[in-house]
């Protein structure tokens, strides 16, 4: 049976309910059965520390851990900011907080327990991909994730249900939702709209009126007076005279208005250059970068709600097939993790046995293929499909390819020694970064290990050592 976990950063005193509920510090959680976790329990004040605790959660890459529904409980009603609050799944005051309410907790989550049951090889399971984390943890509340609006983040909008999964870059999330609306994952639903700052993306604007002559912020309105009369129009100031408003024109006084005089419009007079205006130039400046702009060149973003689409769904159980692996199939006849592995033994047999020939052991890793994934949108197998035809130029049918995970692959170049490969991988990897620049203006980070193969290889230990040097 299922149970909620209480999850603190350090030892504490604080007794909960009598101690009925089992209590771990963050540093234990891989311990943790997360399978026979309802829900998580944070107790926390400080808005740190329930900050800290959130994110160890939804960033994660165990599914059993990171889709666990998170209740946070205080000791009053204090709301906590917009982020935390809506970053948890429920919000309970401490004292209202008794074991009947902990088992109505574990029913009502019961649906998002079952939900991740169902993702095959649940405790094998690592979810390195952000994005599929996003479509698992929106398909398994099966409800509309919706954006908060809040001074607590860059653009002015969150997704405070998922931020937690994302490092500080605010645009992130907006990125990874738009790239599953792309792929027809997601159905978005309008919200609202705003405008942001061209050079940061900022929500935070100061609208002002501007002189159109000398762009000073210094000027101040007055009314304009139409003269019935004689027809003379000029500023308010013309016509005060003491106590009364007399015609700068003809002297004559001026009794009442819609009588003897109107106020047709408002005219603007700069305190700088003394340039009289009736429309002035509408600026803004970025609180957050101190750059201005005009509002026809501020960035238009729409604000959506987001709802798993029926293929989304299917997506989120069985996971978002590598489409750049899968076309490196079709063209390249990638081999399985299994058989590239007797490659490798057939392969050091061989050179052992001989001792004239050469062959080298290389890891290619595209260490930023998620960003690559969220930048093509639509023009992901397009591109993926031109990539595959780099690796194809390069490659002989002799050399044989492997795909350890959807970013990193496994190579060996027969009867090449490793000078000679390092030319072949310098010209795969130009190759790939001119393709990317020439479509995206964007270049992508690549990173290589090249080996010999010799009977002191281990092919795990070259990509963990590949790994630990690129550790950023």
């Amino acid at each position: 049976m299922k149970k909620p976990v209480k999850l603190e950063l350090e030892p504490s005193n604080r007794q909960l309910l009598d101690d009925k509920f089992e209590t771990h510090l963050l540093s234990e959680i891989n311990t943790i059965d997360a399978t026979s976790v309802a829900y998580w329990l944070i107790e926390e004040e400080d808005d740190e520390a329930i900050k800290r605790l959130v994110e160890a959660i939804r960033r994660h890459p165990a599914p059993a851990i990171y889709l666990r529904a998170i209740v946070l409980l205080t000791k009053n009603n204090a709301k906590k900011t917009n982020t935390i609050d809506h970053g948890a799944d429920a919000l309970y005051k401490i004292s209202t907080f008794d074991q009947a309410t902990a088992d109505t907790l574990s029913s009502d989550f019961e649906g998002v327990n079952q939900w991740i049951e169902r993702i095959p090889n649940l405790s094998d399971h690592s979810d390195i991909n952000t994005s599929l984390k996003v479509l698992r943890f929106i398909s398994s509340r099966d409800t509309e994730l919706l954006p908060v609006m809040t001074t607590q983040v860059h653009n002015g909008y969150d997704y405070p249900s998922i931020s937690a999964m994302f490092e500080k870059d605010d645009d992130a999330v907006i990125d990874t939702l738009s790239f599953l609306q792309k792929q027809r994952l997601l159905s978005p639903r309008f919200i609202t709209k705003t405008h942001l700052c061209s050079h940061c993306n900022g929500a935070f604007l100061n609208f002002k009126e501007v002189c159109p002559d000398c762009a000073s912020e210094e000027i101040n309105p007055d009314e304009l007076i139409h003269h019935f009369k004689c027809a003379y129009t000029g500023e308010f100031s013309e016509f005060v005279f003491g106590d009364e408003l007399i015609c700068p024109k003809c002297d004559k006084r001026l009794h009442h208005i819609g009588v003897d005089y109107d106020k047709p419009s408002i005219i603007f007079r700069c305190s700088q250059c003394n340039h009289s205006f009736q429309e002035p130039e509408i600026n803004s400046t970025c609180f957050s970068c101190g750059r201005s702009s005009k509002p026809e060149d501020q960035v238009l973003q729409i604000i959506n709600g987001y709802s798993a689409t029926s293929i989304g769904h299917n997506a989120a159980i069985y996971g978002l097939e590598s489409l750049f692996s899968n076309i490196l199939e079709t063209e390249l006849n990638l081999f399985t993790h299994s058989a590239f592995k007797d490659f490798i033994k057939i392969e050091i047999s061989r050179t052992t046995r001989y001792k004239i020939t050469n062959s080298t052991f290389v890891i290619l890793q595209f260490s930023d293929l998620e960003n690559l994934y969220i930048r093509l949108g639509k023009r992901a197998e397009e591109v993926f499909s031109e990539l595959s035809a780099i690796f194809k130029s390069i490659l002989r049918q002799s050399d044989i390819i492997s795909a350890r995970n959807e970013s990193i692959f496994f190579i060996i170049l027969t009867e090449t020694d490793t000078a000679q490969a390092k030319q072949a991988i310098d010209r795969l990897t130009s190759g790939i970064t001119q393709l990317l620049e020439n479509n995206l203006d964007y270049s992508p980070e690549v990173l290589t290990r090249i080996e010999k193969i010799d009977a002191q290889l281990e092919i795990d230990n070259s990509l963990e050592r590949l790994l630990e040097n690129n550790v950023h």
